[in-house]
Order: structure tokens, then sequence, then C-alpha cells
């Protein structure tokens, strides 16, 4: 794969990891997957509302839905999506270094996508080839609270 490693795709802020390209995964994923709603989620870093909203708009382009979690961990974006059936996309670096961002694609059932996935996904992204949606079907956005309490009260 060119794009995603065994966790997504991570990057330099604004060097490697661009808003274009977050709204081309986005596109790609939306499409991919062919789901009617679709979670956007992120960590604290600075650059992860302007990401999240990048991955927002490409899945809204592309017909999808958009349950907008906000700040959340990653086991409650797993656990929002697998108690939910709606898969996400994650903004996110994890451990690496504050310049850094990323993005990580989760499936309706929780768990992170296979690479089978992953190539379809990135093949699109590389081919620039997305079900755009016609603008009577663009997806809307919803804010959802308490994907943080819920993975809490799932873990007690």
């Amino acid at each position: 794969m060119e794009l995603f490693g065994s966790s997504g795709i991570r990057g330099v802020a604004l060097r490697y990891l661009t808003p274009e390209l977050v709204l081309d995964i986005a596109k790609a994923a939306g499409t991919t997957w062919d789901a009617e709603r679709v979670a956007v989620a992120r960590d604290t870093r600075t650059t992860g509302e302007l990401f999240a909203n990048a991955a927002a708009s490409g899945l809204a382009a592309v017909g999808c839905d958009v349950d907008r979690l906000g700040v959340v961990p990653t086991p409650a974006v797993g656990n929002y999506c697998e108690s939910t059936g709606v898969p996400c996309v994650l903004v996110t670096a994890s451990h690496n270094p504050p310049e850094f961002n990323g993005v990580k694609l989760v499936g309706d059932d929780g768990v992170e996508l296979s690479v089978d996935v992953l190539e379809r996904v990135e093949r699109r992204v590389l081919d620039d080839d997305y079900d755009l949606a016609d603008w009577r079907d663009a997806g809307t956005e919803t804010r959802v609270e308490g994907a943080v309490d819920d993975y809490v009260d799932q873990l007690v």
C-alpha cells in the first residue's frame, strides 16, 4: 500500500497530511463502505478539528450522513461503531509527535479495516474515483453527545 500503513495514515500535518488528502480519504471510504451514516471523531491535536471538518465534508459529498462524535479516545470510537453499526473516520496520530496527525478507518464492527478494504479505499484515492452524490442527496450532519459516557458505562 502506498498511503496506508498498519494503523491508517499518518504524517506531518499540513505538509504530508493535508485537508485535501483527508477529504479524498473520506470520500473514498464513504464510497467503499456504501454506508448511509458514518461517524467522524478526533483526538485533541491542534489540527484535529481542521481534518475532522475535511472528513465530514468528504463523507457528505458522497451522500453519507455524518455523526460528529467530537473528541473521543480510540476505544470509545470502537465501542460506538460496534454498538451502532456505523463505521468511522477517526482523525488521530496516536503516539506520534504533536506536529503529526493521521486518519484511521474503523469498520461498523468497531475494528480497524482489513488490508483488503484499506487497499480498495486507497485505490479510490489514487484513482480519484468517488461516487459523488447529487446535490439533493448530500449528507447531513448530527452532533452526537455521550460516546465517551457510553464507553465508560460499557466498561463498568
